[in-house]
């Protein structure tokens, strides 16, 4: 027996991506996902999501952790994933229980977050601390996550089961009802289990849009291997692992999950572990891609409360402009070559402190020769990082 439907999410995980079990163990799934639309900060679909929400296009096939729960009964712990096209599902606990038996034809209350990879784990209780009132809501806790990623950490904020890849079936922000259909040979022919998930997001996003100064770009070609970011709060830098608590309650207003506190604020709970981070990669290529005056884009997602200063480092290689048969790039002059832009919030956005949860932090860099006007050969070889 199995269930859903779920077309959507990740960028796929390169060293922390989940361990793909063998498919004569999951059960196959459809699944489609949407997320929040993020903050901006700057220095044709039969159905529409709901008003904020989004496809979720940035994580195109990123791991889904999900306990279905339900009132006084222990929560079925485990994720999606997408092997060979198809997206599956993975039991993680308990651990006696097969795939195939897990899900029932019943109704379900489903509380997750995405991306879930190697090492992270994840435990759920009623808003009480204990199993009875899933139907009311949950106390979240994820363990383990990397405070800077590539990937986009997101919790989830509603589920809904629907009969085709453009019919929700009234999927909403807030409600976490999901009602599983039989599959296999039990199932009728024409039903289908399709999974419609939303997320919002729980880290910030650092956008980098990256150019090369065109008097620079006429003498030189640069390949960007790597960008690699680490955050601090008033000078205390950012440790490498967060545990997030969230809690969340079922509701069927449109309004969201996530509860508040006294003073209005979600009651979400970041807590650091760990060394401080060395190397917060959020992105790499061994051959390096190659940066030119239009402008490329990447983006890193970094665990929001209370960052007050970014630290990117890039490291890329320079080349001559002499392209031969044998060297197609030109001539490496320069390898492995790093430059470091700290980012101080509040000399880059006006009227900010400190991070956000759901924003994006959109920072232009344009990389220049050593000097503008006094060129000489190793000037060109020797490049500085300049935020725009």
């Amino acid at each position: 027996m199995g269930f859903m439907g779920l077309v959507g999410l990740v960028t796929s995980c390169t060293s922390e991506e989940v361990e793909v079990p063998k498919e004569s163990r999951s059960v196959p799934v459809e699944l489609k996902s949407y997320s929040a639309w993020y903050q901006e900060n700057v220095g044709t679909r039969a159905w529409t999501p709901p008003t904020g929400f989004s496809v979720f296009e940035e994580n195109n096939d990123q791991s889904i952790g999900v306990n279905f729960t339900q009132d006084t009964k222990d929560p079925i712990f485990g994720y999606f994933f997408k092997s060979a096209g198809k997206w599956r599902f993975k039991v993680i606990s308990p651990t006696d229980i097969s795939e195939e038996d897990a899900i029932k034809a019943e109704d379900y209350y489903l509380y997750g977050y995405t991306p879930h990879t190697t090492g992270i784990s994840c435990t759920v209780t009623d808003k009480a601390d204990g199993k009875a009132k899933f139907s009311e809501g949950a106390k979240l806790t994820i363990q383990n996550l990397p405070s800077v990623t590539a990937h986009d950490v997101c919790v989830l904020v509603g589920a809904k089961n629907g009969s085709s890849t453009d019919n929700d079936g009234g999927l909403q922000l807030g409600n976490f009802k999901y009602h599983a259909e039989l599959m296999g040979d039990k199932a009728e022919a024409d039903k289908h289990n399709y999974v419609f998930l939303l997320f919002d997001h729980l880290y910030a996003a650092l956008s980098i849009e990256m150019r090369v100064h065109s008097s620079y770009n006429a003498l030189r070609t640069i390949k960007l291997k790597k960008l690699s970011l680490k955050t601090s709060a008033d000078g205390v830098e950012t440790n490498e692992y967060t545990d997030i608590e969230i809690t969340l309650t079922n509701r069927t207003d449109g309004l969201t999950p996530i509860d508040k506190d006294a003073e209005d604020n979600d009651k979400i709970t970041f807590t650091q572990k760990g060394d401080p981070i060395s190397d917060g990669e959020i992105f790499s290529s061994t051959k390096g891609e190659t940066l030119g005056t239009d402008i490329t884009t990447h983006q890193g997602h970094f665990m929001p409360l209370g960052i007050t200063t970014l630290e990117l480092t890039s490291t890329y290689d320079v080349y001559d402009k002499n392209v031969t048969p044998q060297h197609p790039d030109g001539n490496l002059i320069r390898q492995n070559c790093t430059a470091t832009n700290k980012l101080v919030l509040k000399d880059l956005f006006s009227g900010q402190s400190a991070t956000g949860r759901g924003q994006r932090y959109i920072v232009e860099m344009t990389i220049h020769p050593t000097y503008l006007y006094m060129l000489s050969e190793p000037d060109l070889d020797n490049p500085t990082v300049k935020v725009e």
